[in-house]
Parts: structure tokens; sequence; C-alpha cells
């Protein structure tokens, strides 16, 4: 039997003491390791930054879209006034009379005649002025190439802009059956901005907003070519609070998609996002309202 060495001293004290020589390989994974205790509390952590981090993201989103929309109301209006400069003063129609388009005068970038309802509405109209770029009015790219893709594109691009105009009181809107009949001028006045120097107030009117309607191959999508006030003749908006089941048509098309916000964009040149109580105020769609609540009627003789 060999002598002990220190060695073996050392080893024989740390093995009864109950313990495992530090280099042993095992041993040091064993202190690396993180505990239960431990591993659950990063989890927590993690999970409340998460919760922090998300909301933040969806906000950065929302602003991001409202900007962006922002940024096509103010170009829709530097169109709508180069127009009216071409057109020597005359604003914009939010919806011409049939027989303005049927002669052929407006055209798509091929230069093939845009008739009926497809020439009526005012993308074609303001086409030329955005050089035919209707990426700026479709927010959602995914809807415009698909209807790009149909045989009848001149008229679902017509129909489904992501801004809508006031038509009934910029431009004039020929389904009212008033605008542009000389009959219900003579009854009702000049209820509408004509001309560029007709408002009184251009920078309280609004011409464009975002808007929410009918998709041509079922169920509704971010965008309308119109958009209507609370009242006309008559009220018009519903009174029910606007939820996610809420037809297009209960509040004039309007759509507040951006955290309860609707872009609008006014006949000065400047936009502004509001909430839909702010856009029950008549004030803001008629040049002639003088109260919130203002309805059109006929002129006093």
């Amino acid at each position: 039997m060999r002598p002990s060495t220190p060695h073996d001293i050392h080893a024989n004290t740390v093995f009864q003491a109950g313990k495992t020589p530090r280099s042993c390989p095992l041993t040091l994974q064993r202190c690396a390791a993180f505990t239960l205790i431990e591993l659950l509390v990063v989890l927590v952590v993690i999970t409340l930054l998460l919760a922090l981090i998300c909301p933040a993201l969806g906000r950065a989103r929302t602003i991001a879209r409202q900007t962006r929309e922002l940024s096509t109301g103010s170009q829709l209006m530097r169109a709508t006034l180069i127009y009216a400069t071409d057109a020597r003063g005359a604003v914009l129609p939010g919806y011409a009379p049939a027989s303005w388009v049927s002669n052929g005068s407006v055209r798509d970038e091929t230069g093939t005649a845009v008739l009926g309802q497809a020439g009526r509405r005012y993308p074609w109209r303001i086409a030329p002025y955005l050089d035919y770029t209707f990426a700026g009015l479709y927010d959602d790219r995914k809807l415009l190439e698909r209807y790009a893709a149909r045989p009848d594109y001149q008229y679902v691009v017509s129909l489904s802009p992501s801004m809508g105009i006031n038509a009934d009181f910029i431009g004039g809107n020929d389904d009212n059956g008033i605008a542009f009949n000389q009959a219900g001028l003579r009854i009702y006045g000049k209820f509408y901005v004509q001309r560029i120097d007709d408002a009184a107030r251009p920078g309280s009117l609004i011409v464009f907003g975002s808007a929410r309607g009918v998709d041509p191959d079922g169920g509704t999508v971010a965008g309308f070519h119109r958009i209507e006030a609370p009242s006309f003749t008559t009220a018009r908006w519903s009174s029910a609070k606007l939820t996610e089941s809420s037809q297009p048509y209960e509040h004039g098309n309007i759509h507040p998609r951006f955290a309860g916000l609707t872009v609008v964009s006014f006949l000065d040149g400047h936009g502004d996002a509001k909430a839909l109580d702010e856009l029950r105020d008549m004030r803001l769609w008629a040049d002639k309202a003088t109260a919130t609540d203002w309805v059109l009627t006929p002129q006093t003789p």
C-alpha cells in the first residue's frame, strides 16, 4: 500500500465534507444553471415588457397610417385647387350629372372614355391631377391590386378610394336631385360651394374624409367615393354609437379608423383628425350652416 499523498488527503477531506471536487465538469454545469424560480421571474419580466411594448407598437402603426392618410388628403386638396384653376374657378363636382360625362370628356390613363357612374364619381375626374396614380387613393394596396385584375376596373377603382368627398356641399351631388336642377336651386338657393371663392369659411369646411363603403366582391372595405353630412334636408346620421357592426350609411360612410379618429381635409388645404362626435357639427360640412344641427330648408320668399 502506497503512502497517502497531499492530493489524496485533499480529495478525501472534500469527499468527507459531502462536496464534489470543483474540477468536475458536471458540477460546473449545475452551478451555472437557472433555478425554476429564476426562470419564472424571467418569464414574468418578459411578459410585462411585451405588455408594455405591444400597445406602443400598435399606436405607432396607427399614427403612421393616420399620417399617410393626412398626406393623401393634402394631395387631393392640391389636385382640387389645380382643377379649380384649370376650370376657371369651378370646384370639382362631387358627383357629376350623367350628361357631363356622356361626351367622353373623362378619360383613363390609356385615353379610353370613362362613362356612367365611374366617370361621374370624383376619382376619375381628379385622376389627371394625380398623374393617374391611384396608389395614393388606396391605403390598402392589396385591394387596389384586386381591383386592377377585374374586367370592370374603371368602375370598381372609382368606388372605394380611401377618402370620400363631401359631395352634397362641395361641387354638387347630382344624386340629391337639387344641386344641378335650376328649379331646386330656386327653392333652396346656392347651398353648396360651386366656385373656389364661394366659401366664406374655407378653413372649417370639409372636402374629403376617411370613408368606409361597400366592397363589390362582398362585405365592406376601408374606402368609399362619397361621405355624407349628418343632415341634408333631414337628419341622416344614426344617433346610435358607431360599432364594427354598424352599416357604413348609418354615419354617412365616415370611418374613424385611427383609434376613433377620422382624417378630414378642408377647403383651405389643411388636414386634421377628428372624433365622430365632433363631425356631427353641420358647420364643418355646409358653408351656409349656422348651427350644429342645421338642416337645409327652402328659402324664405
